[in-house]
């Protein structure tokens, strides 16, 4: 008898702790505004996950401030690099959206594939996010770490910064998305009429706007403007294509592999005896790997773009 009693009580304690885990799950709307328009996020990007442990480089403090949708309702944030007007995030038109009117998980960039999720003082930056509904892979690529809040307690400072290095973020964002899900599709089938008619509204005007852009930028390239600047482009084209297709080609007739790069950075291997075409306007250099063994440190000038475009210019492989 003792036993059943012991056996329903850590039932009971389970089925508490799931509830109190639950219910302490708030949208993004709630979680930003818990902290307050005006916090101080410090940036670290490079995030490198080495075993259990990451590591990422510092960058600059910006302020989150909020911008409310036409139904004057906190919808999305942008982020100013504090002391000056430079925006790091953005949230101009188009650009974010929360992925949900109520009970948002994810403001999201259709246009960059970016998505931002605020968890315990660490805003994260993912890319390669097509759909914010369903974040497959996890790729972090900035921490925006909560130094500052602007009400509240919650953790912050070195505390959070020291969550970048400990904090399983992959599975931290996984179960939060996982818990959302479910408290958006019970928000979803209880939608009251106000909130529907919201919602539409939202999505008229968005409409609204982008026919707008579109009629002032299809007027505008059939402005005499518009229809200069068409030509000169076209013009230029038609200039590239007469100069040798426009590439500069690179061929190694030496009896090793040529290593080169571009100004950009864009390195390449060529087998004795093979080509490799570049754009025109495109200066390459012989290429040599730097302390890390990587191909980014640039030698000598092979080929000047500009003046050998639509040329073949043959290198030995000798540097």
């Amino acid at each position: 008898m003792k036993t059943s009693r012991r056996i329903a009580l850590i039932v009971i304690t389970i089925i508490s702790s799931f509830q109190f885990v639950f219910s302490q799950t708030k949208n993004q709307h709630t979680l930003l505004q818990e902290i307050g328009e005006g916090s101080v996020f410090k940036t670290y990007y490079g995030i490198v996950k080495e075993g259990n442990k990451y590591s990422a480089q510092g960058g600059s403090e910006c302020e989150i401030k909020f911008e409310n949708n036409i139904n004057n309702k906190f919808s999305v944030f942008k982020l100013t690099k504090v002391g000056t007007t430079e925006v790091l995030i953005n949230c101009g038109f188009g650009f974010l959206k929360p992925n949900h009117y109520t009970e948002p998980s994810v403001i999201h960039s259709k246009s960059h594939k970016l998505a931002y999720i605020y968890i315990d003082g660490l805003l994260y930056g993912l890319k390669s996010v097509p759909n914010p509904n369903n974040i497959e892979n996890i790729v972090i690529e900035n921490i925006y770490v909560l130094m500052k809040p602007a009400k509240g307690e919650h953790t912050s400072g070195k505390v959070a910064a020291k969550a970048i290095k400990t904090r399983d973020h992959e599975a931290v964002i996984k179960q939060y998305l996982s818990e959302m899900k479910s408290i958006q599709e019970n928000a979803t089938a209880n939608f009251s009429p106000e909130i529907l008619a919201e919602i539409d509204a939202v999505e008229n005007k968005n409409a609204a706007d982008k026919k707008a852009i579109k009629d002032a930028n299809d007027a505008y390239w059939l402005s005499d403007e518009g229809q200069r600047i068409l030509a000169a482009r076209k013009a230029k084209e038609n200039s590239n294509k007469s100069d040798g297709d426009g590439y500069v080609t690179i061929k190694n007739v030496g009896k090793q592999t040529l290593d080169v790069i571009t100004e950009a950075g864009t390195s390449s291997h060529i087998s004795p005896g093979s080509t490799s075409k570049w754009p025109c306007h495109t200066n390459i250099y012989y290429c040599y790997m730097d302390s890390h063994n990587t191909y980014n440190v640039k030698g000598n000038l092979i080929a000047n773009g500009k003046e050998n475009c639509g040329k073949t210019v043959s290198v030995s492989g000798t540097k």
